[in-house]
């Protein structure tokens, strides 16, 4: 092989960057185990251990922090979670576009719309409303509608239709993107390690994952909640610094009379920013105030740490939060993160609020002063309304942009209101000059600029030291303000921890057996030396996929880990056809290294067809899939790619390295028991191809009898509805459980399956799931509480069932359910079609396109005509979903694979023998290759038995997809793809002569 010191160089360079991101993996994991160890199962102390040291250089110049950003994470379903897809709803932000406008025809155009919605969710909600609204009245003006005050410098009466739904299309995105703005910021407080969110941009939907989430209702809450903007007026800190020291005298008597410590509260209403940092001996921020209290350096730190004890113990409230009382503006204080909530501990007890103004309110605010997010300050503000609301709420906000001075270095951001906003933003102004107004979403303060003069007619603007992105921020978080609709949970999947904990274990136990499994055969099939070879670049295989997994930041799922072990069985492959051909030429007389040479050079192309046609349907996974489908596509992608280079560059080092040593054994590349296997085989099965046709012909009619008759067990995320896994202490049977909620939910009786144990089932059910308000999640909860209550023991709480009972959870709403059943379908079409076009492309012949299509579609009706006929028999889930889409398609991928093998042996022969009958070309390009089909299709046949009986239940269904698929696809690989090629070639030789006969006659 040419060029082999630049393959070692690429294989050492690659090996250092593989191993440069996996060690981040190793570091994090490290630093997980000392946090468990020092928290001794408490998991509040072991996040704030870890929280504690986020900042700090660990490895290689990266914080903790940077580390966990690059390790290789867990999917909710590995490590426990809550998944949520949500939709700001359109047909609010329209209804609030249009003021409210009661026109009969605006409101019978929008009830339409909504209805039509529910059928066809793959159009935009804002392009039905114009249909509907055009066909009630074609003469009909939007203008008329939604010329309003607030869009009145965008849409007049005289502007056409075309225009206003440019306008209004603006204004929806902008209300998505105010949404995404205002749940990352409620998120990343939220106290969650690597959340994820992310804005869907094909559907306008955004993505939320939260690992680890034990509170499901209050995140509902969190998330689910209108964005609440507020403008305050403000207290100078100097007009309550009395009052502070009283209040800090009062903690001080209290705790010295021997009286408890207020309790703290992580939830309080007040503070909402997660504790962080457990004590450590003297923070930056405690030498400043002992400075600052002493008036003298500290000489050592023993005399620091009694002074500051000291200190401590005479200043509760003092020692905790730094006060200058000689400062301007609302600044009460600066304390750090971890001492927030007992701060707002202390100022909630009874004493302490008796000295202190009624009127004042304090607020943290969001952005932290320091670059490690450790120090926030306190704002003192006025609540001045008897009701607790602010003088000035954000829904007078008509837009807010950031802007530039020509006469300052800084941005600064741009605000306008509508008229009665305007009215009281004036008085606001004028009452406040020289003061600072503090400007909160969420109960959090964002910024508190200063007035400098009374501000009329609604248009102002903010100054001070913003950056770009700053003032961008701070005019996000003002439009957010009048988001005209909250957003609702249309999607949800809920992973408890030890469920998690059991899908880390199966998935690697399946991966382990799988491994051993292939290496055993490769070394059986092919003997000692190839076969260690060909494991070598399999260990190297495995290796540079998860090193490459680890550098993308990806999220490693239980479907990515059997894409994995997957992998496995695919990456011999490549192997696998090298070490045929290389028998082959070795049986012709040639010596090892020719045989090798010439092994590669005859392999290469069929295994570069077989990796893209397998790529193919891995991309269209990827582009369609979601959430643990898209994982097992990114990893079925990249072991792909991994697999071509170890097999083709690797392997072929190897052997080249062996063969040329001085006293290197010629090896045969078979062992004693399967030196026969498949030789001298001469079955016609181009002859035969009749039989064939009409086995395939009958496993056809009866898979379509049976999707008109049984139908198919849908899964929640094609039909819509909600699922349950729940576990009980005792076996249970499916009907008694299915007719006590049947009663529970009001005779709409849900489909409950066991799911593993029998004391584990799954319950399925449609009820109420088109209701959108924030409290039906815990209503259905509840119901389905009331229901098994009976099968519970007597001390078991609804709480102690949500949290300890109940398994994992899946809700999808019916408009989310039709796209992805639409998705799934388009998927598996644009799959076989584009597959197809590459085999047209590649062999330059209608006839391979024709039989690959055939071949691909049997494959693909054939596994759903199981599906159908066995899905009430089977001990396990066989419902059609997108797991069930994403083993179609992994199908098409790996029947195409063989295929294209026949095929490239076919043109190979074709080639050498353009004068023999086409038939017997057939025929023996078939029988030659059947040794390399038996092969893979063992490797990959032993590889997904492993993942069914050891990879647990959650994938069971998915797995047995693969597994009867790779068995129909090497089938349809022999029996129809090639012999349908054969009848389009006869097609065109028949077509051919009478043309030609018609030319003589001519």
């Amino acid at each position: 092989m040419q060029n082999q010191g630049l393959v070692r160089l690429f294989a050492i360079a690659l090996t250092l960057v593989c191993v440069f991101y996996l060690s981040f993996s190793v570091v994090t994991n490290t630093y997980n185990q000392k946090a468990k160890d020092y928290a001794a199962g408490d998991k509040l102390k072991e996040f704030n251990y870890l929280d504690s040291i986020s900042s700090e250089k660990v490895w290689l110049g990266y914080t903790l922090k940077e580390c966990r950003e690059k390790e290789i994470n867990l999917g909710l379903d590995l490590k426990g979670g809550m998944n949520v897809t949500l939709e700001v709803s359109v047909p609010d932000i329209i209804k609030s576009l249009a003021d409210f406008n009661t026109n009969p025809t605006f409101l019978q155009a929008l009830d339409s719309a909504s209805k039509l919605q529910h059928t066809n969710s793959q159009v935009a909600y804002l392009d039905l409303f114009v249909r509907t609204y055009t066909n009630i009245d074609p003469n009909a003006k939007l203008a008329t509608i939604f010329s309003t005050f607030e869009l009145k410098d965008k849409i007049s009466l005289t502007t056409s239709n075309a225009d206003v739904i440019k306008v209004l299309k603006t204004e929806i995105d902008g209300a998505i993107s105010n949404s995404f703005n205002v749940l990352r910021t409620r998120i990343d407080r939220f106290g969650v390690v690597q959340p994820n969110i992310q804005k869907l941009e094909r559907t306008g939907r955004i993505l939320i994952e939260l690992p680890g989430i034990k509170e499901p209702e209050r995140v509902r809450k969190l998330l689910q909640g209108s964005a609440n903007l507020e403008f305050w007026e403000t207290y100078e800190t100097s007009e309550i610094f009395n009052n502070l020291a009283e209040a800090n005298k009062i903690l001080y008597s209290m705790e010295s009379a021997g009286g408890k410590s207020p309790e703290i509260k992580t939830d309080s209403t007040v503070a909402k920013v997660a504790e962080k940092k457990p004590v450590a001996p003297i923070s930056k921020l405690d030498s400043l105030k002992m400075k600052a209290a002493l008036g003298k350096k500290v000489e050592s730190k023993a005399d620091s740490s009694k002074l500051m004890e000291k200190s401590r113990k005479e200043n509760p409230l003092f020692s905790i939060l730094q006060v200058d009382n000689r400062g301007r503006g609302p600044v009460v204080g600066m304390a750090e993160s971890k001492d927030t909530a007992k701060i707002n501990a202390y100022f909630a007890t009874k004493q302490v609020r008796e000295v202190l103004p009624r009127d004042l309110g304090l607020r943290w605010t969001v952005k932290a002063l320091d670059t490690k997010g450790e120090i926030f300050q306190l704002i003192a503000i006025k609540i001045t309304n008897r009701d607790g609301r602010a003088p000035l709420a954000g829904d007078v906000i008509t837009d807010a942009r950031a802007d530039f001075s020509q006469t300052s270095a800084y941005a600064n951001v741009s605000m306008s209101m509508n008229a009665v906003g305007s009215k009281t933003w004036a008085r606001m102004t004028k009452d406040n000059i020289g003061k600072c107004i503090a400007i909160a979403l969420d109960g959090y303060i964002y910024s508190f600029p200063t007035v400098n003069t009374e501000i009329s007619g609604g248009s102002s603007q903010i100054t001070g030291t913003f950056t770009v992105e700053e003032a961008k921020d701070l005019a996000n978080t003002l439009k957010s303000g009048k988001m005209p609709a909250p957003a609702r949970i249309v999607q949800e999947d809920i992973v408890g921890p030890s469920l998690g904990a059991e899908a880390i274990n199966n998935g690697l136990i399946s991966f382990v057996v799988a491994f051993i499994l292939v290496l055993l055969y490769m070394i059986m099939y092919y003997g000692l030396v190839p076969g260690m070879i060909a494991d070598l670049a399999l260990f190297a295989n495995v290796f540079f996929l998860i090193g490459i997994l680890a550098s993308f930041s990806a999220v490693l799922t239980l479907p990515g880990i059997a894409g994995i072990v997957l992998t496995l069985g695919m990456a011999v492959d490549g192997n696998v056809i090298i070490y045929e051909r290389i028998r082959e030429e070795m049986q012709a007389g040639k010596g090892m290294k020719r045989a090798i040479e010439d092994g590669f050079s005859n392999a290469i192309h069929a295994i570069i067809d077989a990796n893209v046609t397998t790529l193919i349907t891995g991309i269209v996974l990827a582009v369609f899939g979601t959430g643990p489908i898209k994982g097992f596509a990114t990893t079925l992608i990249i072991g792909i790619i991994t697999s071509f280079a170890t097999s083709v560059f690797l392997t072929r080092m190897m052997l080249e390295m062996y063969a040329s040593k001085e006293n290197a054994k010629d090896v045969p590349f078979t062992t004693q028991l399967t030196k026969k296997w498949f030789q001298g085989i001469k079955f016609d099965f181009i002859g035969n191809r009749k039989y064939a046709y009409m086995i395939s012909g009958t496993m056809f009619v009866i898979a379509l009898i049976s999707f008109g008759v049984r139908g198919f067990s849908y899964g929640v995320d094609f039909s819509g509805g909600r699922n349950y896994v729940v576990r009980f202490d005792q076996p249970v049977k499916t009907d008694n459980v299915r007719v006590l909620l049947a009663n529970s939910f009001d005779g709409d009786i849900p489909g409950v399956i066991t799911i593993g144990d029998n004391n584990q089932v799954r319950v399925s059910t449609k009820f109420k799931i088109a209701d959108n308000s924030s409290t039906i999640d815990d209503e259905i909860e509840g119901r389905l509480f009331t229901g098994l209550k009976s099968l519970l023991p007597d001390k078991v709480t609804k709480e102690t069932f949500i949290k300890d009972y109940i398994k994992s959870s899946q809700k999808v709403g019916p408009t989310i359910a039709d796209d992805i059943k639409t998705s799934a379908i388009w998927a598996v079409i644009l799959a076989i079609l584009a597959i197809g076009l590459y085999i047209w492309v590649r062999f330059r012949d209608v006839g391979y396109a024709v039989g690959a299509i055939g071949s691909l579609s049997h494959d693909a009706v054939i596994t759903l005509g199981i599906f159908s006929l066995f899905y009430s028999i089977m001990p396990f889930s066989m419902e059609i979903d997108q797991s069930f889409i994403a083993a179609i398609l992994t199908v098409v991928g790996y029947s195409i694979n063989d295929t294209v093998i026949i095929y490239d042996r076919l043109r190979e022969y074709i080639n050498l023998y353009p004068k023999r009958d086409r038939k017997d070309t057939m025929n023996d390009a078939i029988n030659h290759t059947l040794g390399r089909t038996f092969s893979t299709t063992m490797t990959v046949f032993v590889v997904l038995m492993a993942i069914f009986l050891f990879g647990g239940e959650t994938i069971r269904g998915f797995i047995f997809a693969l597994l009867f698929g790779v068995c129909i696809g090497v089938y349809s690989t022999v029996f129809n793809a090639s012999p349908i090629t054969y009848d389009v070639y006869l097609y065109k030789k028949r077509r051919a002569a009478k043309k030609a006969a018609l030319t003589v006659k001519k």
